[in-house]
């Protein structure tokens, strides 16, 4: 379970299976931060404006070809039914 020591218990109303599918989503997502995470820099300037610096959020970053991507999803898919009533 995610964070066990600061949610001991579920909370009232969520299911076994509800709180796994959370920890399997969040667990999913670290994965994939740190298996693909951008480690662009983002640079700071100081706007004529201000005095501080600010983030340059319009740094150019390479992606993946998301095409491709789901491309490859779609030629290796399979086809299967989940009830949890099952």
């Amino acid at each position: 379970m995610t964070w066990p020591d600061y949610y001991p218990k579920p909370e009232p109303g969520m299911e076994k299976v509800d709180r796994a599918h959370i920890d399997h989503c969040i667990e999913m997502l670290r994965i994939a931060i740190m298996c693909a995470g951008d480690v662009t820099p983002i640079t700071l300037y100081i706007p004529e404006w201000q005095d501080d610096p600010t983030p340059d959020f319009s740094t150019m970053h390479t992606c993946r070809d998301f095409s491709k991507i789901l491309d490859y999803v779609k030629q290796n898919e399979i086809e299967w039914s989940y009830s949890s009533n099952e």
